[in-house]
């Protein structure tokens, strides 16, 4: 069910941000993200922003993922389980971000701001993860 509701907040909130992406893309290039204004400023510069913060959630995953190899590596076979561990929260971690960042885009159903706020939902939730999975490796 949740993935019907996440669906369907993609579908009505992607396409706006995608109008504004693809119209604003080139100017997004030279603009100043701190100073964006309209939608597909916005929309430009959070698509360049989350794929920057995707790129290190993926990069801390992967760490995090050898850290628990290293772990299991180093235990009884009976005892492992760090990387089943870690795969299996990131899962989870997916479903409830995507579900947490539709259900703040229901907040603007209908308006130029849902693509927007969803996406920035998603920016706000992977660099958070990304601090969770760093701290995995730090141990």
């Amino acid at each position: 069910m949740r993935q019907l509701y996440f669906g369907l907040a993609l579908s009505i909130a992607l396409p706006l941000f995608g109008a504004g992406l693809a119209a604003g893309q080139a100017a997004a290039q030279n603009a100043n993200c701190d100073l964006a204004q309209d939608t597909m400023s916005m929309a430009a510069c959070l698509d360049k922003q989350y794929a920057a913060a995707d790129a290190v959630l993926n990069a801390a995953y992967k760490s995090a993922m050898a850290q628990m190899k290293s772990i299991d590596e180093s235990l009884p076979k009976s005892e492992r389980g760090a990387q089943d561990a870690l795969r299996s929260a990131q899962r989870a971690w997916i479903a409830v971000r995507d579900g947490t960042c539709a259900a703040e885009g229901f907040n603007w159903v209908g308006g130029s701001g849902q693509g927007i706020a969803v996406m920035s939902c998603m920016l706000d939730e992977t660099e958070a993860r990304s601090e969770v999975l760093a701290r995995l490796v730090r141990y």
